[in-house]
Order: C-alpha cells, then structure tokens, then sequence
C-alpha cells in the first residue's frame, strides 16, 4: 500500500462512524474528519491524503463537481462513495475508485483502503464494489475550485469559519465579526448584512461598513424587490457588473463597477443577505470571491441560526413568560453577584419587594385570565421605570423583586436614593390606565412596596429579605399603595418576625 496514511472522512458525526475512524486511527491511520466539502478539499491539499470517504445521502446538486475536481488534485485521494441498496450511484463510477454498501464493516473499508491506487488511470475505471451504516443530517456544501494557487486564501477562509462557529453565544459579535470577514475576503471596502425581520416580508440592515454618516438608517428592503430582496426570495447569489454608462449613478450608496449579493441560507431556508460592492482597486468581482463569500456564508448563516437557537433557549431559562422580566431563578444568581460586590468595592446594594394592592381581589371578581392580564401590564410599567443595570424580576404570583445597585453609594454627591426610583414606579403604576383590563368597578391598580439596604439595614442576604419583606408588611398595613424601608422597621416588626421563624 502507499506511504501515505492520510485519510479524509466527509460525514456527519455518527457514532458508528466515529468508531470506524477510531479503529483506522489504531491501525496507523491519521484520519481528518469534516462536514463540508471545502474542508475536505484543503485537507485533500495540505496533507496529499491518500484516501477520501463520503457518504452518498449527504451529497447534493454540486457533488459531481466537486468529486470531478478532486480527481483532478496532483495527489489524486483514492476515492470511497458509501450507498444503501444494492445499486450505487452509477453517475458517479467515473468519479470514485470504490463503492461500499451501509451499514459499512470495518473490514471492508480496511479492504477497500488497502487497494492500491494506479499511477495511471485507465480510461475506463470500473469501481469495485464491496459489501459493507449510518443515518445523517443534510449539510449544506458549496461548490469551489480547487486550484492549489489559491490555498492560502482559503486556509484564511477556514480560520474565519472557525472563529465564526466559536461566536454563537455573542450574536453582536458575530454579525460584526462575519461582516469584516466578507469585506476582507473580497476585497470590498464597503458592505452590508441584512436580515429577515419578524414577518419575514422585510430585509433590515444589522451591520454596515463604507457608508458615509449621512446614510439614513435602518433602510429596510422588501422581499423581491431591489438587488437584495431578489436574492433573499430566490435563495441564489448574484454577481452583477455595473454598466459603465450609469455607473456615475449611485445605486442605494453603493458606486463600485460590480455588487456581490449573498444569500444566508441555512437548512435551505434563507435568513438575510450580505451585499459587497466598492471592491479595492477600483476593480470587479470574480468568480473566485463569489466562492469564497459563499463558504463564509454557509457558516455565517449556520451560527447565527446557532445563536438564536442559544438565546432562545437562554430566555426560556432566565425571563418568565408572561411578563418578560426575569425569573426567580435569574435573580437568585444575580442576588449573590451583586452582594459580592457590594462587599469587595464597598458599595450598597438596595432591594425592593413591591406587591399588587388587593390582587386576590380581582382574580377572585374578574377571574384569573383578567389577573395574569394585571400582572403583565404591571410588569410592563415596572420595565419602563428602571434603569438598565437594575434586575427587574417577577418574584412569583403578583410580586416583584427589584435590585437596584449602586443606589445612594456614600460619599457620591447628588446620588440617587432607592426613594426617586421606587416612587416614581409606585406612582406610575397608581398613574397607569387599567381600564382595557379591569372593569371600573374593580378599582384602580396600585402597588405597595418594602425597602432594605445592604449594608445599611442588614449583613447578609437573608436579613436583606427580612428587613424589605417587614417593610412590606408594614406599607400593607398602613393602607396599600405606599413605600416603607428598612430604617423605619419598628422593635415590635422584629420581635414578630423572630417569633414566627
């Protein structure tokens, strides 16, 4: 057999498969596993590997090419295509050296490897066909060249995919970062990336780079209309050069001598687009940077389905439902955060505990769908009051827990106190019209709320909890609709409250 002992793998990651490459990795093999065609092609090149095994249901529209063009590498791989049935692929015994039929034994594929490959292919080539299992999942290929005088760019190309798939958890990032990889991959100096919006009718500018500082924003492009929204309904690329009579036309900006327009596709549903023009040198787009963008845009568009699949499942585990604040479980590990510090920088940290007046009340007159109905409007006034960095949580049922940091910090002149934000949400709520919600016999809506300071009126988190849930107590009371703190807390509240725990 050759001294080569390279091998290729483009699959799926199986784990029956993973264990046949473990079993060639025993057996002296160095095995490079991969997803995508242009992966295995750089592989193909940079290792001269003497074997390339693929899987016939993960082939599509541009496998004949691309299996033509591996033919055509210096170091030619032995080529292995897998099929179910008991007829292969025919249109492709031109194109590999060896057909085996799933579920694969490893003793056929050792059988099939150990074949040694001509140094002159005949010019007719039967494939052999062995006997020999695994499912997968469509993956999306594009189709490349493979001349070895662009390798270099395209080892480029496979880092900025690789940093790309490692950004799914920074969605801003990503766009930002995907859009500075186009720009550079094509030599652009001025771009786009455009997105879907909710009703999918629309493309949005998320990122843009070159535009001068007057260009209105966000422009918002209808879905077959214009350059961008024809590729985005057509889910294909266009290269398109610009007719030098109208060039001196500016077209939404862009003044270069051609457009390249991408679309960001992922399981063949296409999520936005990325548009390139103004090339560098006054030049125009080729074939080869249509290519490239489209590797880049194969893992843009999977990551970035990546990320909104993660943020969804970040929102279902930290906001509730029903009113979009954050959940007890959010702010339970925000509490310790903020605690810690509070101690470390010597800051304080101020918790309030506010409740709706009366709610029992109104679920019992007007049922609990008019009550959830309640909560979320409240939530709503409470989201618009606070400041970013404060932790707005739905505490469970129709109470609400807020952390307020750095409120009245010592020392700081003019600081806010826990006071100006507590009122003016008390008093925003007490404002607010519920009368779409709660017929007027029911009452208005209104909130009482309890305040405790760390470390002013406690020295951990349970005593914090102790002195805003008195403070509450208290506002309740005195007659709903009002504030209490924490240095208002009497010596009776205390005795009561050590009593009753």
């Amino acid at each position: 057999m050759t001294e080569r002992r390279e091998m290729v793998v483009l699959s799926d990651a199986d784990s029956h498969i993973m264990d046949v490459t473990e079993k060639l990795r025993a057996h002296g093999w160095r095995v490079h596993v991969t997803h995508r065609p242009y992966e295995a092609a750089l592989f193909m090149v940079q290792h001269k590997a003497h074997t390339l095994f693929l899987r016939e249901h993960l082939l599509d529209d541009n496998t004949e090419d691309f299996l033509r063009q591996i033919r055509e590498l210096k170091h030619r791989p032995f080529t292995i295509l897998t099929h179910h049935g008991q007829q292969p692929a025919l249109e492709y015994a031109s194109l590999v050296d060896c057909f085996l039929l799933e579920p694969i034994r490893f003793e056929d594929l050792q059988s099939a490897i150990e074949y040694e490959q001509p140094a002159v292919e005949p010019e007719v080539d039967k494939p052999r066909n062995v006997g020999a299992s695994f499912a997968s999942h469509g993956l999306p290929q594009s189709h490349i060249p493979l001349d070895t005088g662009g390798m270099e760019r395209r080892e480029q190309i496979v880092r900025a995919c690789c940093t790309l798939s490692e950004l799914e958890r920074d969605r801003e990032l990503l766009l930002t970062q995907a859009l500075e990889f186009f720009m550079d991959a094509t030599d652009s100096t001025r771009a786009s990336l455009m997105l879907l919006d909710e009703s999918r009718e629309h493309l949005e500018i998320v990122r843009r780079q070159g535009f001068p500082r007057h260009a209105p924003s966000p422009i918002q492009i209808k879905v077959g209309e214009d350059l961008a929204g024809t590729v985005c309904l057509r889910g294909e690329p266009l290269l398109f050069e610009v007719d030098e009579r109208t060039r001196s036309k500016s077209h939404r900006g862009y003044r270069g001598k051609s457009f390249l327009v991408i679309p960001l596709k992922c399981r063949a549903a296409t999520i936005g687009v990325v548009n390139l023009t103004n090339k560098r040198g006054d030049g125009c787009f080729t074939q080869e940077d249509l290519h490239i963008a489209l590797m880049l845009a194969d893992q843009t568009a999977v990551t970035l389905s990546n990320a909104d699949t993660f943020a969804d499942l970040h929102a279902m585990t930290v906001i509730d439902p029903l009113t979009h604040l954050y959940n007890r479980r959010h702010f339970d590990r925000e509490l310790k955060k903020e605690l810690e510090r509070a101690r470390r920088y010597g800051r304080r940290l101020t918790l309030a505990l506010l409740d709706i007046d009366n709610f029992k009340l109104f679920n019992d007159i007007n049922g609990y769908v008019t009550g959830d109905a309640i909560i979320k409007q409240v939530g709503l006034v409470l989201q618009e009051n606070f400041r970013e960095v404060d932790i707005v949580t739905r505490w469970g049922g129709d109470e609400f827990a807020v952390l307020l940091p750095d409120t009245g910090s010592p020392g700081s002149a003019g600081a806010m106190t826990p006071s100006n934000f507590i009122e003016r949400v008390r008093s925003a709520v007490d404002g607010s019209d519920f009368s779409a919600t709660v017929p007027e016999a029911a009452g208005r809506i209104t909130l009482s709320a309890g305040v405790a300071t760390y470390p002013l009126d406690c020295r951990n988190e349970a005593e914090l909890f102790r002195e805003a849930n008195l403070a509450l107590a208290r506002a309740k009371r005195e007659g709903n609709n009002r504030t209490c703190y924490a240095r208002d807390n009497n010596d009776e509240d205390t005795i009561e409250s050590t009593t009753e725990s």
